[in-house]
């Protein structure tokens, strides 16, 4: 098959709050080739690591007596991170209820506790390819993208505004929706950050998951302290996004 990243390419997250569980889920993510494996037990801990990490695979461990509406919770945590990560999930029993809510996020594969090496290969194999076809749809709608010279609109009460994407110091993601700070303003989005990052650039770049900044608007970059101001304010430069916020900059050395 082949996929996006060879097995042993791949970064994968590991949530279970069973230490002993998925200290075998990491032995067994080592046998079948991945990359690097990290596992982490808890909400405050999956949210610091996707936002310094640079993750491709999230294996989600649910305990069985575990309401759905925890695997709704750290489901929704992981996707307002990472929208199109590739998500896996294992349970030892599954009710009905607990089956709706894991095929509303669309995981990539399921296994059943207790799955053998050759299982984890191929859901590490499919999660690879959905990679795959996600970044072609990525590259595809980029090549469709507009101009980011023209006009982009937003809802405001009862009418539509319209505004130039120069005047827009940057976008950030917050509560599922993304706002555009225009001047002492901002307009509020459904439109994921990751696709407004496709089609306005190379005027807008990524500097960190949640925050998207205009080029032009950039007064100075604090590279030791992960900083960029923007007129009066600070925005972070996350981990993961700085080698290549850096390298998308007319930096003159």
């Amino acid at each position: 098959m082949k996929t996006h990243k060879k097995l042993d390419q791949l970064n994968v997250l590991i949530y279970d709050e069973d230490l002993k569980s998925a200290a075998h889920t990491k032995h067994l993510l080592q046998k079948a080739g991945a990359q690097s494996s990290l596992a982490i037990s808890s909400l405050e801990a999956l949210d610091q690591q996707l936002e310094h990490e640079l993750l491709h695979v999230c294996l989600l461990n649910i305990p069985s007596q575990q309401h759905p509406q925890y695997t709704a919770d750290v489901c929704e945590q992981i996707r307002q991170a990472e929208a199109l990560i590739p998500i896996i999930f294992s349970a030892e029993a599954v009710s009905k209820e607990l089956y709706q809510e894991m095929e509303r996020q669309h995981p990539s594969s399921f296994l059943k506790k207790g799955y053998t090496l050759l299982e984890l290969q191929q859901a590490l194999e499919l999660a690879a390819l959905q990679l795959e076809n996600e970044e072609l749809r990525e590259n595809q709608g980029a090549q469709f993208a507009g101009s980011p010279t023209d006009r982009v609109f937003f809802r405001v009460g009862d009418s539509i505004r319209g505004v130039d994407p120069s005047d827009i110091s940057y976008f950030f993601a917050k509560n599922k929706f993304t706002f555009a700070r225009f001047g002492e303003r901002q307009y509020a989005t459904a439109v994921q950050i990751k696709v407004l990052a496709q089609s306005l650039r190379p005027l807008f770049v990524r500097c960190h998951r949640k925050f998207l900044v205009n080029v032009n608007h950039i007064d100075y970059i604090l590279p030791k302290e992960d900083k960029v101001k923007v007129g009066n304010e600070l925005l972070p430069i996350g981990h993961t996004y700085r080698k290549q916020f850096l390298a998308q900059i007319h930096f003159l050395r």
